[in-house]
């Protein structure tokens, strides 16, 4: 049989992990295809793949799910290709292609907001309730009916990743402004809209679901929002109550066999928020995610292993973990900035904090809401109250624009 072609389809924040992936799969660098993202120098001794129209060799930000929308057109019926990924969605399920998480028509419904709304309710799990709507009118009524009501109303595409692309909005003239900032008539098919749901926390639930459909739990993380939307970071542990965790653990274990069900396997995470109402699902990541930088530093060696459900490993922390993104900005260019992670060993230490910088190739950056350089992480003491540690989350994060 002919070598198998391996691909990695990989982006920024998970190149600390390629000489873990190389040892784990005993693969050589000449024999890897990679899959460019917007910075090049770790790169220079990989065969890579220029897509995207860039003539430079990078890719400019692009989002995991991205990446394979445009690697998919590159495979060849027949060809045997081991795809290492961080989704399956946009690539084909096919008997020729190998990934270590669900590809095709499972992983595309499973990331597809209002497949996921159909889905909790049929499961019977408690979520803000959604409407799809066909028409600029048609949104405009529905908008009214959840405003009359005294409620605000989240707008959201249905391939919402990170939460940059939502908006929440309170009066029909907020979203007025809106749809005339946006060409609205050709975003209606893929948008949806929901109740907002007041809330005092947000938490993010990861799992894995195995082959033969076992669910592993791995814990729970409070996600930092910034204008209770746009996802910026975590904290681990949480602050939440026994309660509130074995809850999210019973969520999360019902969500991930129902997904199994239906032939999903790999890694997923579940959204929730909690307040005055209780706790509600309000999406699920059927893919990994930033919170699986968390999960891979405290597996170490056995990350793989874990992920595909080989043995279960949940996170744990000595102290309080704050892991937070980078952020680019329009106007700053990031190209000159060194290139450099120390992430696994500040990990394997527990102790101090660390800034890791991905730079980009000689040129300047294409900055866009919502991407960021790198990561940065600090460890607190246990004891630190939540106030504390979203305060010093937010210093970090203002500090690291002041260091441009």
């Amino acid at each position: 049989m002919d070598k198998v072609k391996t691909v990695w389809l990989l982006d920024p924040r998970f190149d600390f992990l390629i000489p873990l992936f190389e040892r784990t799969f005993s693969i050589n660098r000449e024999d890897i295809l990679f899959v460019g993202s917007y910075h090049g120098a770790s790169r220079q001794k990989m065969n890579t793949l220029t897509l995207g129209g860039s003539s430079t060799g990078g890719i400019i930000l692009l989002e995991p799910e991205d990446l394979n929308r445009l690697y998919a057109k590159e495979l060849s019926p027949g060809e045997y290709v081991n795809i290492i990924s961080f989704t399956g969605v946009n690539l084909p399920s096919v008997p020729w292609l190998k990934t270590l998480i669900s590809a095709g028509e499972i992983a595309n419904n499973a990331n597809n907001k209002w497949w996921q709304y159909q889905f909790f309710q049929q499961i019977g799990v408690p979520t803000p309730k959604a409407w799809r709507f066909k028409q600029k009118e048609e949104l405009f009524s529905l908008a009214q009916q959840i405003i009359a009501s005294k409620q605000r109303l989240i707008l959201k595409p249905l391939d919402l990743s990170g939460g940059y692309h939502m908006v929440s909005v309170s009066t029909i003239d907020e979203l007025k402004d809106y749809c005339n900032s946006h060409n609205i008539n050709d975003m209606i098919k893929s948008m949806l809209i929901s109740n907002y749901v007041p809330h005092y926390q947000s938490f993010a639930s990861m799992g894995i679901i195995r082959h033969d459909g076992k669910v592993l739990w791995c814990g729970a993380t409070e996600q930092v929002l910034r204008r209770d939307l746009a996802y910026e970071g975590l904290i681990f542990p949480p602050y939440a109550s026994n309660r509130v965790l074995s809850e999210m653990k019973h969520l999360t274990h019902l969500i991930g066999e129902r997904l199994a069900s239906l032939g999903y396997f790999g890694f997923f995470n579940v959204d929730f928020i909690w307040g005055e109402c209780g706790l509600h699902v309000v999406e699920l990541n059927a893919r990994l995610c930033f919170g699986t930088i968390l999960f891979a530093c405290c597996c170490g060696e056995s990350f793989w292993q874990a992920v595909q459900g080989y043995i279960p490993v949940q996170c744990w922390s000595p102290e309080r973990l704050i892991l937070g993104k980078l952020k680019g900005e329009d106007g700053h260019h990031y190209y000159k900035l060194p290139e450099e992670s120390d992430i696994l060993s500040w990990f394997s230490n527990g102790t101090g904090s660390f800034q890791s910088v991905f730079c980009g190739i000689e040129k300047e950056e294409e900055m866009e809401n919502g991407s960021y350089v790198g990561l940065f992480g600090a460890y607190l003491p246990k004891d630190v109250n939540r106030e504390d540690a979203l305060r010093m989350f937010w210093e970090r994060c203002l500090a690291f624009q002041g260091e441009q």
